[in-house]
């Protein structure tokens, strides 16, 4: 499917479709409108691809938002999963730049 859809609502971000560098921008904008003191779940598992630029746009928001207030929407499907894994996104000890040592894919499981 070429492009993304996003329904932002309730503090649930759905993305369907590819989100890749060309869609990148839709999704920004909706990371935008997000409120600082409301969690937020992005559910990404209708995604049927991703490339780096998703990636760190996701990480982006996970880290300007504090950290705290976006999780992703478990379980991710395997395609999605290979995909983070081959990026180098698994990361068991969190995130480097974050004092708090929080990673958005910290609780995604490669199995």
């Amino acid at each position: 499917m070429a492009g993304c859809k996003i329904n932002n609502k309730n503090g649930r971000i759905t993305v369907n479709g590819d989100l890749l560098i060309s869609s990148a921008a839709a999704l920004k904008k909706s990371l935008s409108k997000m409120e600082k003191d409301q969690s937020y779940v992005i559910d990404i598992r209708a995604v049927e691809d991703i490339d780096i630029a998703g990636m760190q746009l996701l990480c982006a928001a996970h880290l300007s938002s504090g950290g705290e207030n976006i999780t992703l929407a478990q379980p991710l499907p395997d395609v999605l999963k290979k995909k983070i894994e081959s990026a180098g996104f698994f990361n068991c000890i969190g995130c480097n730049i974050n004092i708090e040592k929080s990673c958005l894919w910290k609780g995604v499981s490669k199995k």
